[in-house]
């Protein structure tokens, strides 16, 4: 048994997978011969076929650990797309409003500007978000995340939200087109 827990390649999870699979051995023998823990070769002989299906798409073989799950990933891509179109409009994405650009006698830029940084002002407050909004998605029974933000749209216009809450950041956070 090994004293502490190792974190493997691909590659090295690939040869437990085939040693398995030509030898036919033990979850305690494959963990003896590998060094491993039982656990660990349990889960490696369980997911046996999801590696391999990683190792034949070519990811990086000294790839120890995969943190993201499919839908991290989705949220990592739509995040990323919604910040590109947000810069593309020169919308400021900073705590600090530009207020340098401002005319004296310009209210409505003022107002455009103080809404724009009530917005979300960093990555990692649009992350959680996005998973807000995948939570209300789920609680609701939509499978679609696009039908709850029209539903979002309309409680926001319907005046349901009377104060700044994060239902409201998330409606002005997905506002951008």
């Amino acid at each position: 048994m090994s004293g502490k827990r190792r974190l493997l390649t691909l590659k090295e999870k690939i040869d437990i997978v085939e040693t398995y699979n030509r030898e036919k051995l033990s979850v305690r023998d494959l963990s003896k011969r590998f060094n491993i823990g039982k656990t660990q070769a349990a889960g490696i002989v369980k997911s046996r076929s999801e590696l391999l299906s990683k190792w034949q798409s070519n990811v990086n073989t000294d790839m120890k650990r995969s943190f993201l799950k499919p839908m991290g990933l989705n949220i990592d891509k739509f995040c990323y797309d919604w910040f590109v179109k947000a810069r593309n409009k020169g919308i400021p994405l900073s705590a600090q409003p530009e207020t340098a650009n401002i005319s004296d006698d310009s209210d409505e830029e003022a107002e455009i500007i103080s809404n724009q940084t009530n917005n979300v002002t960093n990555y990692q407050q649009a992350i959680r978000l996005v998973k807000d909004l995948q939570e209300f998605s789920k609680n609701k029974g939509d499978s679609s995340a696009m039908e709850m933000l029209s539903d979002l749209e309309l409680h926001f216009q319907d005046g349901m939200f009377k104060t700044k809450t994060r239902q409201t950041m998330l409606f002005e956070f997905f506002s951008v087109p």
